[in-house]
Protein backbone atom coordinates (compact mmCIF):
# COMPACT_ATOMS: atom_id res chain seq x y z
CA UNK A 1 0.00 0.00 0.00
CA UNK A 2 1.10 3.52 -0.42
CA UNK A 3 0.54 6.04 2.16
CA UNK A 4 -0.75 9.37 0.46
CA UNK A 5 -1.43 12.76 0.84
CA UNK A 6 -5.40 13.46 1.10
CA UNK A 7 -5.13 17.35 0.94
CA UNK A 8 -3.18 17.34 -2.35
CA UNK A 9 -4.17 20.31 -4.33
CA UNK A 10 -5.27 22.54 -1.43
CA UNK A 11 -4.42 25.65 -1.79
CA UNK A 12 -3.90 27.46 1.70
CA UNK A 13 -2.98 31.18 2.20
CA UNK A 14 -1.60 31.97 5.88
CA UNK A 15 -1.00 35.24 7.49
CA UNK A 16 -0.23 34.39 10.99
CA UNK A 17 2.30 35.23 13.41
CA UNK A 18 4.25 33.04 16.60
CA UNK A 19 2.65 29.35 17.01
CA UNK A 20 -0.72 28.39 16.60
CA UNK A 21 -1.51 29.55 13.07
CA UNK A 22 1.86 28.50 11.66
CA UNK A 23 1.26 24.91 13.22
CA UNK A 24 -2.17 24.64 12.12
CA UNK A 25 -0.65 25.59 8.86
CA UNK A 26 1.94 22.91 8.55
CA UNK A 27 0.09 20.23 9.63
CA UNK A 28 -2.39 21.00 6.51
CA UNK A 29 1.08 21.18 4.46
CA UNK A 30 1.91 17.62 6.41
CA UNK A 31 -1.83 16.37 5.06
CA UNK A 32 -0.48 17.11 1.22
CA UNK A 33 -1.58 21.02 0.66
CA UNK A 34 0.09 23.86 -0.73
CA UNK A 35 0.82 26.47 2.12
CA UNK A 36 1.73 29.83 1.20
CA UNK A 37 3.25 31.84 4.46
CA UNK A 38 3.03 35.95 4.10
CA UNK A 39 4.86 38.05 6.45
CA UNK A 40 5.12 42.06 6.86
CA UNK A 41 8.77 43.20 5.74
CA UNK A 42 9.88 42.63 9.46
CA UNK A 43 8.94 38.82 9.39
CA UNK A 44 7.20 36.84 11.63
CA UNK A 45 7.86 38.08 15.73
CA UNK A 46 8.14 34.38 16.16
CA UNK A 47 11.92 34.12 13.76
CA UNK A 48 13.70 36.16 16.49
CA UNK A 49 12.20 33.62 19.76
CA UNK A 50 13.93 31.26 21.54
CA UNK A 51 16.89 29.34 20.65
CA UNK A 52 18.53 30.31 17.08
CA UNK A 53 19.96 28.63 14.39
CA UNK A 54 21.60 30.82 11.06
CA UNK A 55 20.37 33.73 13.21
CA UNK A 56 16.24 32.06 12.89
CA UNK A 57 14.03 30.86 15.89
CA UNK A 58 14.39 26.89 15.56
CA UNK A 59 10.66 27.04 16.90
CA UNK A 60 9.76 29.26 13.82
CA UNK A 61 12.05 26.81 11.32
CA UNK A 62 10.07 23.78 12.42
CA UNK A 63 6.72 25.10 12.19
CA UNK A 64 7.62 26.75 8.84
CA UNK A 65 9.12 24.46 6.66
CA UNK A 66 7.36 23.33 3.09
CA UNK A 67 5.76 26.68 2.97
CA UNK A 68 6.34 28.88 0.38
CA UNK A 69 7.22 32.43 2.08
CA UNK A 70 6.44 35.76 0.66
CA UNK A 71 6.85 39.35 2.17
CA UNK A 72 3.96 41.64 1.64
CA UNK A 73 3.77 45.09 3.40
CA UNK A 74 -0.32 45.70 3.80
CA UNK A 75 0.48 49.24 4.89
CA UNK A 76 1.26 49.93 1.38
CA UNK A 77 -1.85 50.55 -1.15
CA UNK A 78 0.39 47.80 -3.54
CA UNK A 79 0.32 45.55 -0.82
CA UNK A 80 -2.75 45.16 -0.58
CA UNK A 81 -3.51 44.04 -3.81
CA UNK A 82 -0.92 41.67 -3.88
CA UNK A 83 -2.48 40.07 -0.74
CA UNK A 84 -5.45 39.85 -2.45
CA UNK A 85 -4.04 38.63 -5.48
CA UNK A 86 -3.07 35.42 -3.65
CA UNK A 87 -6.55 35.12 -2.15
CA UNK A 88 -7.59 34.99 -5.14
CA UNK A 89 -5.79 31.80 -6.13
CA UNK A 90 -6.35 29.97 -2.82
CA UNK A 91 -8.90 28.07 -1.37
CA UNK A 92 -8.32 28.63 2.45
CA UNK A 93 -7.35 31.45 4.78
CA UNK A 94 -5.40 31.71 8.13
CA UNK A 95 -5.58 34.54 10.13
CA UNK A 96 -4.82 35.16 13.50
CA UNK A 97 -5.02 38.93 14.32
CA UNK A 98 -7.65 40.31 16.37
CA UNK A 99 -10.47 41.75 14.08
CA UNK A 100 -10.03 45.51 14.23
CA UNK A 101 -6.40 44.89 13.73
CA UNK A 102 -7.20 43.44 10.28
CA UNK A 103 -9.81 46.12 9.32
CA UNK A 104 -7.21 48.71 10.10
CA UNK A 105 -5.39 46.52 7.01
CA UNK A 106 -8.24 46.61 4.85
CA UNK A 107 -9.23 42.80 5.32
CA UNK A 108 -12.78 43.26 6.03
CA UNK A 109 -14.57 39.84 5.10
CA UNK A 110 -16.50 41.87 2.50
CA UNK A 111 -13.04 42.61 1.23
CA UNK A 112 -11.99 39.21 1.03
CA UNK A 113 -15.15 37.89 -0.25
CA UNK A 114 -15.10 40.13 -2.91
CA UNK A 115 -11.52 38.73 -4.13
CA UNK A 116 -12.92 35.29 -3.45
CA UNK A 117 -16.43 34.07 -2.88
CA UNK A 118 -15.16 30.67 -2.29
CA UNK A 119 -12.89 31.36 0.36
CA UNK A 120 -12.72 29.60 3.31
CA UNK A 121 -11.91 31.85 5.65
CA UNK A 122 -10.02 30.61 9.42
CA UNK A 123 -9.70 33.38 12.21
CA UNK A 124 -7.51 32.28 14.98
CA UNK A 125 -7.95 34.51 18.30
CA UNK A 126 -7.29 34.30 21.64
CA UNK A 127 -10.66 35.18 23.68
CA UNK A 128 -13.07 34.69 20.50
CA UNK A 129 -14.85 38.16 18.93
CA UNK A 130 -17.43 38.66 21.71
CA UNK A 131 -16.56 39.51 25.62
CA UNK A 132 -14.60 42.33 27.89
CA UNK A 133 -11.53 40.64 26.30
CA UNK A 134 -11.97 40.14 22.70
CA UNK A 135 -9.12 42.66 21.91
CA UNK A 136 -6.56 41.56 24.64
CA UNK A 137 -3.53 39.81 23.77
CA UNK A 138 -3.18 36.28 24.41
CA UNK A 139 -0.36 34.08 25.13
CA UNK A 140 -0.28 30.47 26.33
CA UNK A 141 0.99 30.83 29.84
CA UNK A 142 -2.39 33.32 30.19
CA UNK A 143 -4.87 30.75 28.74
CA UNK A 144 -3.42 27.87 31.05
CA UNK A 145 -3.77 30.09 34.04
CA UNK A 146 -7.74 30.66 32.97
CA UNK A 147 -8.79 27.21 31.62
CA UNK A 148 -7.73 25.08 34.55
CA UNK A 149 -4.25 23.92 33.47
CA UNK A 150 -2.16 26.38 36.11
CA UNK A 151 -4.64 25.66 39.02
CA UNK A 152 -5.10 21.93 38.99
CA UNK A 153 -1.62 19.95 39.11
CA UNK A 154 -0.30 17.67 41.20
CA UNK A 155 -0.21 17.81 45.26
CA UNK A 156 2.60 19.17 46.52
CA UNK A 157 3.98 20.40 43.44
CA UNK A 158 4.96 24.86 43.23
CA UNK A 159 1.55 26.21 40.82
CA UNK A 160 3.45 27.33 37.97
CA UNK A 161 2.28 27.58 33.66
CA UNK A 162 3.84 24.65 31.75
CA UNK A 163 6.98 26.02 30.04
CA UNK A 164 5.67 24.59 27.31
CA UNK A 165 3.21 26.40 24.50
CA UNK A 166 0.26 23.83 25.24
CA UNK A 167 -2.54 25.80 24.41
CA UNK A 168 -0.61 26.71 21.53
CA UNK A 169 -0.25 23.73 20.23
CA UNK A 170 -3.42 21.98 21.09
CA UNK A 171 -5.37 25.04 19.22
CA UNK A 172 -3.32 24.63 15.77
CA UNK A 173 -4.60 20.91 15.89
CA UNK A 174 -8.45 21.85 16.52
CA UNK A 175 -7.98 24.89 13.92
CA UNK A 176 -6.72 22.37 11.55
CA UNK A 177 -9.21 20.02 12.51
CA UNK A 178 -11.56 22.65 11.61
CA UNK A 179 -11.12 23.67 8.53
CA UNK A 180 -10.35 19.64 7.64
CA UNK A 181 -14.37 19.69 8.46
CA UNK A 182 -15.49 22.72 7.03
CA UNK A 183 -14.04 21.60 3.83
CA UNK A 184 -15.99 18.66 3.61
CA UNK A 185 -18.99 20.04 4.70
CA UNK A 186 -18.55 22.50 1.78
CA UNK A 187 -17.90 19.46 -0.54
CA UNK A 188 -21.42 18.02 0.86
CA UNK A 189 -23.41 21.45 -0.28
CA UNK A 190 -23.10 22.94 2.79
CA UNK A 191 -21.57 26.74 2.22
CA UNK A 192 -19.01 27.38 5.12
CA UNK A 193 -17.14 30.54 4.64
CA UNK A 194 -15.92 31.33 8.04
CA UNK A 195 -14.73 29.80 11.00
CA UNK A 196 -13.99 31.41 14.38
CA UNK A 197 -11.71 29.68 16.73
CA UNK A 198 -10.58 30.81 20.23
CA UNK A 199 -7.01 29.60 22.13
CA UNK A 200 -9.65 30.39 25.57
CA UNK A 201 -12.77 28.46 24.06
CA UNK A 202 -10.46 25.20 22.36
CA UNK A 203 -8.57 25.33 26.09
CA UNK A 204 -11.65 24.29 27.83
CA UNK A 205 -12.78 21.80 25.35
CA UNK A 206 -10.01 20.18 25.78
CA UNK A 207 -9.35 20.44 29.58
CA UNK A 208 -13.06 19.78 30.52
CA UNK A 209 -13.41 15.85 30.72
CA UNK A 210 -10.65 15.65 33.17
CA UNK A 211 -9.74 18.94 34.72
CA UNK A 212 -13.47 20.33 34.75
CA UNK A 213 -15.34 16.97 35.58
CA UNK A 214 -16.54 18.12 38.67
CA UNK A 215 -18.33 20.87 37.87
CA UNK A 216 -20.47 18.98 35.04
CA UNK A 217 -23.86 17.99 36.65
CA UNK A 218 -25.63 21.26 37.81
CA UNK A 219 -26.00 21.14 41.49
CA UNK A 220 -24.45 18.14 41.76
CA UNK A 221 -20.83 19.94 41.92
CA UNK A 222 -18.16 17.73 43.76
CA UNK A 223 -14.46 18.42 44.42
CA UNK A 224 -11.65 17.85 41.83
CA UNK A 225 -9.76 15.04 42.79
CA UNK A 226 -5.82 14.76 41.97
CA UNK A 227 -4.57 11.60 40.41
CA UNK A 228 -1.86 9.48 41.63
CA UNK A 229 1.12 10.66 40.12
CA UNK A 230 2.77 8.18 38.00
CA UNK A 231 6.13 9.64 38.12
CA UNK A 232 8.59 7.21 39.98
CA UNK A 233 12.22 7.40 41.29
CA UNK A 234 14.55 4.95 40.99
CA UNK A 235 18.39 4.50 41.87
CA UNK A 236 19.62 5.74 39.06
CA UNK A 237 16.79 8.62 37.52
CA UNK A 238 13.03 7.69 37.35
CA UNK A 239 10.39 5.96 35.03
CA UNK A 240 6.58 6.28 34.48
CA UNK A 241 4.51 3.55 36.03
CA UNK A 242 0.73 3.45 35.11
CA UNK A 243 -1.03 0.17 36.81
CA UNK A 244 -4.92 0.27 36.67
CA UNK A 245 -6.90 -2.88 36.98
CA UNK A 246 -6.44 -4.88 39.52
CA UNK A 247 -4.79 -7.35 37.28
CA UNK A 248 -2.36 -4.66 36.85
CA UNK A 249 -1.88 -4.00 40.44
CA UNK A 250 -1.43 -7.41 41.41
CA UNK A 251 1.20 -7.91 38.35
CA UNK A 252 3.17 -5.01 39.81
CA UNK A 253 3.80 -6.33 43.21
CA UNK A 254 4.87 -9.79 41.37
CA UNK A 255 7.38 -7.99 39.39
CA UNK A 256 9.16 -6.07 42.39
CA UNK A 257 9.06 -8.96 44.48
CA UNK A 258 6.22 -7.59 46.60
CA UNK A 259 4.01 -10.57 46.67
CA UNK A 260 3.39 -11.28 50.23
CA UNK A 261 1.65 -7.97 50.37
CA UNK A 262 -0.99 -8.95 47.92
CA UNK A 263 -3.95 -10.03 50.85
CA UNK A 264 -3.35 -6.93 52.78
CA UNK A 265 -4.59 -4.82 49.99
CA UNK A 266 -7.47 -7.00 48.76
CA UNK A 267 -9.07 -6.82 52.06
CA UNK A 268 -9.02 -3.40 52.43
CA UNK A 269 -12.49 -2.20 52.03
CA UNK A 270 -11.37 2.17 51.42
CA UNK A 271 -9.96 1.93 48.00
CA UNK A 272 -8.42 5.22 48.56
CA UNK A 273 -6.06 4.29 50.93
CA UNK A 274 -5.34 1.11 49.53
CA UNK A 275 -4.54 2.82 46.44
CA UNK A 276 -2.26 5.31 48.59
CA UNK A 277 -0.82 2.17 50.59
CA UNK A 278 -0.28 0.79 47.12
CA UNK A 279 2.26 3.37 46.30
CA UNK A 280 3.78 3.95 48.80
CA UNK A 281 5.49 0.44 49.52
CA UNK A 282 5.91 0.91 45.24
CA UNK A 283 7.75 3.86 45.48
CA UNK A 284 10.01 2.99 48.58
CA UNK A 285 11.00 -0.29 46.43
CA UNK A 286 11.68 1.43 42.95
CA UNK A 287 14.37 3.47 44.95
CA UNK A 288 16.38 0.22 45.72
CA UNK A 289 16.72 -0.27 42.02
CA UNK A 290 17.65 1.16 38.51
CA UNK A 291 15.42 1.97 35.88
CA UNK A 292 16.18 -0.18 32.96
CA UNK A 293 16.50 -3.33 35.48
CA UNK A 294 12.53 -2.41 37.07
CA UNK A 295 11.37 -1.27 33.61
CA UNK A 296 12.58 -5.17 32.33
CA UNK A 297 10.87 -6.56 35.04
CA UNK A 298 7.50 -4.59 35.02
CA UNK A 299 7.21 -5.65 31.07
CA UNK A 300 7.75 -8.99 31.84
CA UNK A 301 4.86 -9.03 33.85
CA UNK A 302 2.61 -6.81 31.45
CA UNK A 303 2.83 -3.84 33.70
CA UNK A 304 1.77 -0.74 31.63
CA UNK A 305 5.37 1.48 32.27
CA UNK A 306 7.81 2.98 30.57
CA UNK A 307 11.18 5.51 30.48
CA UNK A 308 11.53 9.11 30.91
CA UNK A 309 13.33 9.94 27.58
CA UNK A 310 15.26 13.13 26.99
CA UNK A 311 14.54 14.69 23.06
CA UNK A 312 18.49 12.93 22.97
CA UNK A 313 17.46 9.83 23.77
CA UNK A 314 13.94 9.89 22.31
CA UNK A 315 15.91 10.06 18.91
CA UNK A 316 17.59 6.44 19.19
CA UNK A 317 14.32 4.53 21.00
CA UNK A 318 13.58 1.47 19.19
CA UNK A 319 9.86 2.32 19.01
CA UNK A 320 10.21 5.55 17.89
CA UNK A 321 12.90 3.95 15.21
CA UNK A 322 10.84 1.35 14.07
CA UNK A 323 7.62 3.53 13.20
CA UNK A 324 9.21 5.80 11.16
CA UNK A 325 8.59 8.54 13.67
CA UNK A 326 11.68 11.20 12.90
CA UNK A 327 13.15 11.50 9.50
CA UNK A 328 16.33 14.09 8.31
CA UNK A 329 15.80 16.54 5.29
CA UNK A 330 17.62 19.21 3.91
CA UNK A 331 16.81 22.46 4.18
CA UNK A 332 17.12 26.14 3.75
CA UNK A 333 18.87 26.28 7.03
CA UNK A 334 20.95 22.92 6.91
CA UNK A 335 20.33 19.65 7.84
CA UNK A 336 17.33 19.29 9.82
CA UNK A 337 14.87 16.55 11.94
CA UNK A 338 11.55 16.73 11.42
CA UNK A 339 8.64 14.24 12.80
CA UNK A 340 6.48 12.91 10.02
CA UNK A 341 2.60 13.58 10.27
CA UNK A 342 1.21 11.52 12.71
CA UNK A 343 -1.51 9.42 10.63
CA UNK A 344 -0.65 7.83 7.63
CA UNK A 345 -3.18 7.43 4.83
CA UNK A 346 -2.69 4.02 3.23
CA UNK A 347 -4.56 3.89 -0.58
Amino acid sequence: MQNVKPLEGLRVAEMASYLSGPYATLMLADMGATVTKIEPPEGDPYRKFGARNNGIGVIWQIVNRDKTLDTIDLKQPEGLARFLDVVRTSDVLVLNQRRKALERMGLTAEVLREANPDLLVAYVTGYGNDGPMAERPAYDAILQGMTGSVHYQMPGQQVEASPYFLVDKVTAAYVAQAIVAALYGKKNGKRILELDLSMLHIATYFNFPDLMYQTAHVGQETTWRAPQSVIFATRDGHLILSPVTGRQLSATLDALGLSEHKEAFKTMADKDAMLSGFFKLVRARLLEGNSNEWLKRLEEHDVPCGPVLTAETLLENEQIRANGVIEEHDTAWGRMRRVTYPARFWS
